[in-house]
């Protein structure tokens, strides 16, 4: 055995095992090939929510507004809190289809405090904080 492995130079050997260089060389490459996606992905997604204006500060309004631009068709949720935690409203909770979308969610029914926001897009979450003030 040993015999064939070295006269075709396809594996190497020492004592315990056998092995193949070119195959361990394609493994190394697409295991950077999938780091590189993952890191192409994650800063896409960065610059997705970089482009989001999703940290909406009411001020005297109504109403709030949350602007979204989709890159292809997204099931978007976007959900109200209140300061405990509870749930108070489901603004949103569609599919969306690529482009830019305004969603605005009526405030009126909430007195002066603090209101928390989950956008949620695809499998990914957003969160943060609006302060209504009348």
């Amino acid at each position: 055995m040993e015999q064939i492995i070295s006269n075709y130079g396809l594996f190497n050997l020492d004592e315990e095992f056998f092995w193949s260089e070119s195959l361990l060389r394609r493994m190394e490459e697409r295991d950077s090939k999938v780091r590189k996606a993952k890191e192409s992905a994650q800063k896409r997604w960065e610059d997705y929510y970089a482009k989001q204006e999703q940290s909406p500060v009411n001020t005297n309004e109504d109403v709030i507004t949350f602007d979204l631009t989709l890159g292809k068709p997204e099931r978007v949720t976007i959900e109200l809190f209140d300061a405990l935690g509870n749930k108070i409203a489901v603004v949103a909770n569609n599919i969306y289809y690529s482009g830019n979308h305004t969603i605005q969610a009526n405030l009126l029914p909430y007195s002066t405090g603090l209101l928390y926001y989950r956008v949620m897009v695809g499998g990914n979450v957003r969160s943060g904080v609006v302060m209504v003030i009348r």
